[in-house]
């Protein structure tokens, strides 16, 4: 018998027949719909006699050498909950697949049919082995738990490893799991490097996987999944975004309940920022959430927090302060956002979604668009973020695993294979406080700050700074670039326009507000007096327009289309009433309705002023979030980098849709690439007809 377990069962669940969780046993797990016939029997069996193994590994060691594709799999003895933790551990092959089989006898029709290989075999036994891959997060590395070997030996292991193994267990049977912190020996750093690169067979194989969230704590997890539940099944048909006025109509609880805060205790628990879930969940088939004695299947809680993204319930609990104040249990310091949580569980599903339907990686773009879309992600050893997205990629771009290769060199040779076709979204990835070296190679170790402007292609539409843009996936690029011998320095035709003369602050709450302009919206007049020094902009545009168009970074909210001429008048009426004055800049004019007092601050409460006023917020946080305004030397007004220093330069490369903030190296050795800029008066290729700039190569170090 297995301990009290709540399972989540809704339509969902019923409609794609995905069972309750429970963890493999030696027949396989209840309720799978994967059942072995004569072809995989046969498979089996030939996989085995070209494959002998006859000796059991049992050399008195407590981890015994594996050879080539073999892991361990745990097998845990069953136990009521409070007793001491036992298992064996025994040696399997993981690198066994089904292979592809013909439903046609007629040559002309190619439909095949491949069966899922979700288990692994055991070449001394002769059979096959069925496993539950575990998705956890070790906690301080403080291994002070006992778990007990049959063979009588020990392995000190986490708490928050054996609190999992607890829940997991059953009474009466044993349970056969994957574990790295168990199956792998974490004290033989030559067999580390040897099993990391087997994690994606490790997840792909897996009969199913649960997500340990943890146990319960002073929170109820189950309040929490019965909440998301809820939503789901109030909003899951609607399109609609609501707020806590609606809650009542929609039968849903209060803003103040303590069912949203239990929600963002679930979000904030660490899982939820770990770096190896990435490969973990989008490699896994069977996936389930476990929190204690909560489980719930993946297809519905990604459905739950898809849900919550759409109506916008998530957004508002990111900013809602209140119910934690109510409940005086506030997040810990340098904790996760309090339902950011559900947005990653919203990317992930994504990436799961791509990688079944493109039936496994696609290629070195992927790569990339994986490490751009996982950054949030943290891990103990920096470098394990581009070995976990590997895992997911099934590339061998970067050498094998090793404790002496650097991160630096890491995130290095992921790059490499990205130049040229993809060398502008990798600069655009660079979004460095400080310059590293080198400078153009972005960290993906650390969160971005800022919401790129050139990484998307949404991005190619609107921005063309260095002419007309080539595609993306062109395999044969007609620039000049060159790599350094050591593969460090990148060369690249470009026109240095600019250098950087003013600088605002470093906008941190971008935010732009109409409850109190003139007090909360400091951040806007700072830029207000350097832009005001202006009497006229270089491209012949007003001072005023050139400045809001600068702060949206000449788009809409979407990002897909230019900042609409709506924006205006909004904007001038919220930089008034921050400054105080009227007109706050040159150029900046007024609509008659401006003009007789018939537009207000009040006029923005209403519905179409109020819907240009939030797609305008949106727009300016999403450019100038942790972003600088600046000005150049020849007038121009700017987004920088918040590294950006006086005297820095702007540069525009062939064919780079967006320009960018370089730093003159001392010695004259190059440049350090500092970050992307918007430019306002350069973003449509505007610099490559200057005949008085010179093209010319620019070192990138």
């Amino acid at each position: 018998m297995y301990g009290t377990c709540n399972c989540y069962v809704s339509w969902g669940l019923q409609l794609f027949h995905v069972p309750p969780f429970r963890p493999a046993t030696i027949e396989g797990f209840n309720g799978s719909p994967d059942q072995l016939g004569p072809n995989e029997h046969a498979a089996i069996r030939e996989y085995i006699l070209r494959n002998p193994r006859s000796d059991s590994h049992d050399d008195g060691q407590v981890y015994s050498p594996l050879r080539s594709g073999e892991i361990r799999v745990l097998e845990l003895h069953p136990g009521k909950f409070e007793h001491d933790l036992c298992g064996t551990l025994h040696t399997v092959s993981i690198d066994f697949e089904y292979q592809a089989i013909s439903l046609s006898a007629d040559p002309r029709n190619h439909t095949t049919w491949t069966h899922r290989t979700n288990h692994a075999i055991s070449l001394v036994d002769k059979k096959v082995v069925w496993y539950t891959a575990l998705s956890y997060v070790w906690g301080p590395p403080q291994f002070d738990v006992t778990f007990n070997l049959q063979d009588h030996s020990e392995i000190m292991i986490t708490k928050s490893l054996a609190c999992a193994l607890r829940h997991l267990r059953a009474e009466e049977q044993s349970v056969w799991l994957w574990i790295d912190q168990l199956c792998i020996n974490q004290k033989d750093t030559r067999e580390k490097e040897r099993q990391i690169p087997l994690m994606g067979l490790v997840y792909r194989h897996a009969t199913n996987t649960v997500i340990w969230l943890g146990e319960e704590g002073d929170d109820n997890p189950s309040v929490a999944f019965e909440t998301l539940h809820i939503v789901d099944s109030r909003l899951q048909f609607n399109n609609q975004e609501f707020t806590p006025r609606d809650f009542k109509r929609l039968v849903l609880p209060e803003a103040d309940d303590v069912a949203w805060w239990e929600i963002k205790q679930l979000f904030r628990r660490p899982w939820f920022s770990r770096l190896w879930v990435i490969q973990e969940a989008v490699l896994s088939t069977n996936l389930y959430i476990k929190c204690g004695k909560s489980a719930v299947a993946w297809v519905n809680f990604s459905a739950w927090c898809g849900t919550m993204e759409i109506s916008g319930i998530l957004r508002w609990m990111m900013t809602d302060i209140e119910v934690d104040a109510k409940h005086g249990r506030g997040a810990e310091t340098g904790s996760l956002l309090p339902a950011s949580g559900g947005s990653i569980v919203s990317n992930l599903e994504k990436e799961r979604v791509l990688y079944t339907s493109t039936q496994g990686p696609t290629g070195d773009m992927h790569i990339l668009r994986v490490l751009v879309s996982t950054r949030y992600a943290q891990s103990y050893e920096t470098k394990d973020k581009v070995y976990g997205v590997l895992a997911i990629a099934s590339s061998n771009i970067v050498p094998t695993y090793s404790s002496e290769v650097t991160t630096r060199q890491v995130y290095l040779e992921t790059c490499l294979p990205l130049i040229p076709k993809a060398v502008f979204s990798i600069l655009c990835c660079v979004d460095h406080g400080t310059p590293l070296r080198p400078s153009w190679i972005p960290d993906w170790s650390v969160p971005r700050r800022t919401e790129s402007l050139g990484y998307s292609t949404k991005s190619w539409g609107l921005y063309h700074a260095g002419g007309q843009r080539f595609p993306e996936f062109a395999q044969a690029i007609s620039f000049d670039f060159q790599l350094s011998d050591k593969r460090s320095v990148l060369t690249l035709p470009g026109k240095i326009v600019d250098t950087v003369s003013t600088l605002g602050p470093v906008s941190s709450n971008a935010f732009l507000s109409i409850d109190d302009p003139a007090h909360e919206n400091g951040h806007l007049t700072a830029n207000v007096d350097i832009a005001g020094s202006r009497q006229s902009y270089p491209s012949g545009c007003t001072v005023y327009d050139a400045f809001w168009h600068t702060l949206v970074a000449g788009k809409d909210d979407s990002g897909n289309a230019r900042a609409p001429p709506e924006y205006s008048e909004v904007f001038s009426l919220v930089l008034d009433s921050s400054t105080g004055n009227m007109p706050s800049l040159p150029g900046q004019t007024y609509s008659p309705r401006r003009k007789k007092g018939f537009f207000t601050l009040d006029s923005l409460r209403s519905r179409n002023p109020q819907k240009i006023l939030k797609e305008m917020q949106q727009a300016i946080v999403a450019a100038l979030q942790y972003r600088r305004f600046a000005t150049t030397d020849r007038g121009y007004f700017a987004l920088v980098p918040r590294g950006t220093r006086l005297g820095d330069r702007i540069c525009v490369f062939e064919r780079g849709h967006v320009p960018f903030v370089i730093r003159p190296v001392e010695g004259g050795e190059g440049y350090e690439l500092m970050g992307e800029c918007y430019v306002h008066g350069i973003m449509q290729g505007e610099v490559m007809e200057m005949k008085d700039i010179p093209l010319q190569p620019v070192r990138l170090v």
